[in-house]
């Protein structure tokens, strides 16, 4: 217990002073509650990871209506691709907000709810949950995190977050679909990228390799615990896990 609030500490002092307030402010006894009362609100159901890969140009995005979805980052503009609506919504970089040409203000109307990391500051008004995360560097004695009153593991991506969040709410079975993390083949977004999101493309390509294991080391815990992951992107450089057709699902 002694160490991990250490590593909690030495984590909150890492963050830069915006971070550290914003993490003051959001953490609270109130958001503990809410983040607890959806612990297994899900439970046994199946959901839908949505990244921002070309590759979901390929997919009939319609399909998804209906079905708990999660998208992340600007991925409220999937709806000019046919995702009228998104369950979740989850958001982990803190100058996503900054991005000129970012229309965030669409994010209230597209989710339900938003899981937000702490350390940002949120205007927006849409049912949020704050989380706190860990770089996996500082946590080596656990490769996944199945509380989200606790800080998740990081490996460099919302994906991994989105993840943790949807074991925690009961899930299980997750697809995950436009999650490619090919930056040569396929590099990009699905929409027009803004400035902020090319130069930190850049940083992905260096991070890439810690990505990939962090979707091997959370697929094994998963399947350690009864709950199927998928991938369902044409393309990609994902193979920790199973492969299948997305027309496959829905003929199920």
């Amino acid at each position: 217990m002694k160490n991990n609030k250490l590593q909690e500490r030495l984590n909150f002092l890492l963050c830069n002073q915006d971070e550290r307030k914003n993490k003051l402010i959001n953490l609270t006894i109130d958001n503990k509650r809410k983040i607890q009362s959806l612990k297994n609100k899900y439970a046994k159901e199946t959901c839908f990871i949505i990244g921002s890969s070309p590759s979901l140009n390929l997919l009939d995005l319609t399909k998804l209506n209906n079905k708990y979805t999660f998208t992340l980052n600007r991925g409220y503009l999937l709806k000019e691709k046919g995702l009228l609506h998104s369950t979740f919504h989850a958001i982990s970089d803190i100058n996503i907000f900054n991005d000129k040409n970012s229309k965030k203000e669409l994010l209230k109307n597209y989710s339900d709810k938003l899981f937000c990391y702490a350390g940002i500051k949120n205007n927006i008004t849409i049912d949020t949950i704050y989380f706190d995360y860990i770089q996996s560097e500082l946590k080596k004695d656990i490769c996944f995190q199945d509380d989200l009153t606790k800080p998740l593991i990081a490996y460099q991506s919302v994906v991994h977050f989105i993840i943790q969040i949807a074991y925690y709410l009961g899930f299980n079975k997750i697809y995950l679909l436009g999650i490619d993390l090919d930056f040569k083949e396929n590099k990009g977004h699905i929409y027009n990228e803004t400035q902020g999101e090319k130069e930190r493309e850049n940083i992905s390509i260096i991070n890439a390799p810690k990505m990939l294991k962090g979707l091997e080391l959370c697929t094994k815990w998963l399947n350690k615990n009864n709950v199927e992951i998928f991938n369902v992107s044409p393309c990609g450089v994902v193979d920790c896990m199973p492969k299948i057709n997305y027309k496959e699902i829905f003929n199920e």
